[in-house]
């Protein structure tokens, strides 16, 4: 069983937050979370981004065993694991790098992939 704290954490983003002031409606709202081998991937939570607080210092991260500092993803409802009935779906055609930056992926409505390019 995934909880909210599975989603939120840690998130190689800085140059994404960057980015975000300078076109308000490119900022995401929703962080989706994908389980399961390339062939079977699904979606097993759907979570609803407080766009207002994304970015906001105060979830900025830092460690020493980060070269970067990492972030937390503010929720607008941290109650619900099923954002717009997501939860369960399949995904296909989704790569992840191996890279922290790479393990996240920045997709805008129209179904486009902004991050990484």
């Amino acid at each position: 069983m995934y909880s909210v704290n599975d989603f939120i954490k840690n998130w190689d983003m800085t140059r994404l937050v960057e980015k975000w002031p300078m076109r308000s409606e490119s900022i995401p709202k929703m962080l989706i979370g994908i389980h399961g081998k390339p062939s079977h991937r699904f979606i097993v939570g759907a979570l609803e981004i407080d766009q207002d607080l994304l970015g906001d210092e105060s979830y900025l991260r830092f460690a020493k065993r980060w070269p970067r500092p990492r972030w937390q993803i503010p929720l607008a409802d941290r109650e619900s694991l099923d954002f717009e009935n997501l939860r369960s779906r399949r995904i296909s055609n989704i790569k992840f790098g191996q890279f922290s930056h790479q393990l996240h992926i920045w997709v805008v409505q129209s179904g486009r992939k902004r991050h990484p390019v």
